[in-house]
């Protein structure tokens, strides 16, 4: 979060304002459910000023205590889903009239003699196009329109990224210096990424699966593989593929995480509902055994020491005769409680699986709130390269919006 304060009046305001002011704006984002990284400007001015603004933007010739004003048009107040619309994103771009607006936000220079602006169309992160535009007139704080026509494939995750290159050298900067990047979502409606749905394909084979039980496990097995669930857990405890054992550590159902710097309120809520503590513990299971796979249901809940449960779930679990597993996991969370952390299964995996491969937001951590630096891609790392280092220890290496991840033998 950034805060700017302006003050257009002499005045000795106090110390403590500062922190004041951070601590209600943090407190509003979070009773309001923002999902972004905000950006708060603050005035303070007297009467005179005020009145001055409420005459040019409301109409209203009188002082009042308070105004604020959006940065954002949004549809509905704080309706933060809009601007993930096509409705929101056709505004700047219109994939098929080929209208593109840009806005220049800078104070001094029109846009043609600052920046070079080139772009890169990806389908699923895959390059499927790229050029540059001709130079568009834009005067400090006005807008443009030019022509970009692309051609935007029915199928798949479609992005249109415009990267903005310094036009000429500077004292500190050289030319063709990157300043920054947008990026629209161009996607067909309801378009999906190819490669997810692939894997999400029914593959319609006979069962040649054994399955048996006893009182704690799950044994299935099949021509290629050998799983066992935890009756205590419903939660895999083995997982063989191909003669080789992938887990190090039963999976586990996890809604904790390391605290961040913004969590540095919240955090004391989460310790005292005994987030860093709870577990999963599995009361019935029932296993159904059908011609193309298995099929097991079991009601559990995620309980700590000394408070009531915190999160009453379904899993269920179908496998499949080739060895594809499908998770569905439903949960209800008492009210009593704060808001999670995370949640998600947990999955301690051999570490040689250390080459990572991902369609999502990159190349850097990206979080729901914090990825206007980031873009979609298909990116490739080491998963120790994964890892972001603070001065204080916290979550991080997260990457928004993915709709897959590979892990495979360096």
């Amino acid at each position: 979060m950034t805060i700017l304060m302006e003050q257009d009046v002499e005045s000795d305001l106090p110390v403590q304002l500062n922190e004041d002011i951070e601590r209600v704006i943090q407190q509003t984002l979070s009773l309001e459910h923002c999902p972004y990284e905000c950006e708060v400007n603050i005035t303070f001015t007297d009467n005179d000023g005020i009145r001055m603004i409420n005459r040019e933007f409301r109409e209203l010739d009188v002082p009042t205590d308070v105004l604020s004003f959006p940065m954002v048009d949004y549809k509905e107040p704080a309706d933060y889903d809009y601007l993930e619309t096509e409705e929101a994103q056709i505004s700047c771009f219109n994939p098929e009239s080929g209208e593109l607006m840009l806005h220049n936000y800078m104070d001094f220079d029109n846009l043609k003699d600052y920046v070079k602006i080139s772009y890169e169309l990806t389908q699923d992160g895959l390059l499927i196009g790229k050029g540059k535009l001709a130079e568009v007139s834009v005067v400090p704080h006005g807008e443009g329109k030019t022509n970009l026509q692309v051609n935007v494939p029915e199928n798949g995750k479609c992005y249109l990224k415009l990267t903005y290159h310094l036009k000429k050298e500077m004292p500190l900067l050289e030319e063709d210096y990157i300043l920054g990047f947008d990026e629209i979502e161009v996607s067909q409606k309801d378009a999906k990424c190819q490669l997810a749905e692939k894997w999400f394909e029914k593959t319609v084979t006979d069962s040649e699966l054994q399955v048996s039980e006893d009182d704690t496990q799950i044994h299935i097995k099949g021509r290629e593989f050998a799983y066992t669930i935890d009756r205590r857990t419903a939660l895999f405890t083995e997982m063989k593929f191909a003669g080789r054992e992938y887990l190090n550590h039963p999976m586990e159902l996890n809604i904790w995480r390391a605290p961040t710097d913004n969590d540095m309120y919240i955090k004391s809520e989460w310790k005292k509902a005994h987030y860093d503590k709870a577990y999963t513990r599995a009361y019935t299971t029932e296993v159904v055994q059908g011609k193309h796979g298995v099929k097991i249901t079991s009601h559990a809940s995620v309980v700590a020491e000394t408070v009531q449960k915190i999160l009453d779930v379904t899993i269920t679990w179908k496998i499949e005769a080739a060895g594809k597993i499908d998770a569905d996991i439903a949960v209800t969370k008492d009210d009593e409680f704060p808001d999670l952390p995370r949640f998600g299964v947990r999955m301690f995996l051999d570490k040689k699986l250390s080459a990572a491969r991902y369609f999502g937001m990159g190349p850097q951590e990206s979080y729901c709130d914090k990825h206007q630096a980031a873009s979609h891609g298909l990116y490739q790392a080491n998963v120790d390269d994964l890892h972001e280092d603070y001065i204080r220890p916290q979550e991080n290496g997260s990457h928004y919006d993915c709709e897959y991840v590979e892990l495979n033998n360096s």
